[in-house]
């Protein structure tokens, strides 16, 4: 789907080769380079954003989350365990600030930070990790908004502080 000329929503144009689906990629990676997101998205859905598959690409950006703080962190968990132990808890000190957490508003927001890490994981990553491609559509637009919630997240992960 597209905007067209009068600025309505309409059908965009169909892969029926590899070089039809070469140049939607391409404006997939344009459009995702307009929107500023994050180096390492393209790196992990590289290859799922060349197929046009946004199916798996959503999926791919999804795990890169998981993936950067297991590795950040050196912890082998996964969803809400890997979060609560990389982010804490009221009973578990932080491992990764994204705050100072020196007053309530920042251990609160550390808190949103790893609830809002939950919710991904539960809402994109999860279900994809347990249905088919072929039973799917995914919306270009929420697509979009996806890499945009992903890159956020990753923004802040890039500025956080890591307990050493």
């Amino acid at each position: 789907y597209k905007i067209n000329d009068a600025g309505k929503f309409a059908r965009g144009p169909v892969a029926h080769t590899l070089s039809d689906a070469s140049k939607l990629a391409g404006e997939l990676f344009s459009e995702l380079k307009r929107r500023n997101c994050h180096p390492l998205l393209l790196k992990y859905a590289e290859e799922e954003l060349i197929s046009k598959s946004l199916f798996h690409a959503i999926s791919e950006a999804a795990k890169s989350i998981p993936d950067r703080i297991r590795r950040q962190v050196s912890l082998p968990s996964d969803g809400d365990a890997l979060y609560t132990s990389s982010f804490g808890s009221k009973n578990e000190t932080p491992l990764i600030f994204v705050t100072a957490m020196q007053t309530e508003s920042e251990v609160s927001e550390q808190r949103g930070f790893k609830n809002l890490l939950t919710g991904i994981h539960g809402h994109y990553r999860n279900p994809r990790a347990h249905s088919s491609r072929v039973t799917s559509s995914e919306d270009k637009e929420d697509f979009y908004d996806a890499f945009s919630l992903f890159s956020y997240v990753h923004r802040r992960l890039d500025r956080a502080g890591v307990k050493s």
